[in-house]
């Protein structure tokens, strides 16, 4: 069985942590992320398609909000 290796291998050039490397001027910036956009929900009693008006479990974005499946422009 080989050896166990240590984390420090797996640690790129001079061993320093990612927080360690922050500020750095030589370290390239970290994209910006956004957050997520729902695209569907659903709720066991129902909720109103803002298209139509029915009450539905099942919804999805639309151009006037959250619409149930008949509405929804595929």
């Amino acid at each position: 069985m080989p050896e166990d290796s240590s984390l420090t291998e797996f640690v790129g050039g001079d061993g320093q942590s990612e927080s360690e490397n922050e500020g750095d001027a030589d370290q390239p910036a970290r994209d910006e992320t956004s957050p997520a956009t729902v695209t569907y929900a659903w709720d066991d009693a129902g909720r109103e398609c803002a298209a139509c008006g029915e009450t539905v479990t099942k919804r999805w974005t639309g151009e006037e909000g959250m619409v149930c499946g008949a509405c929804k422009s595929w």
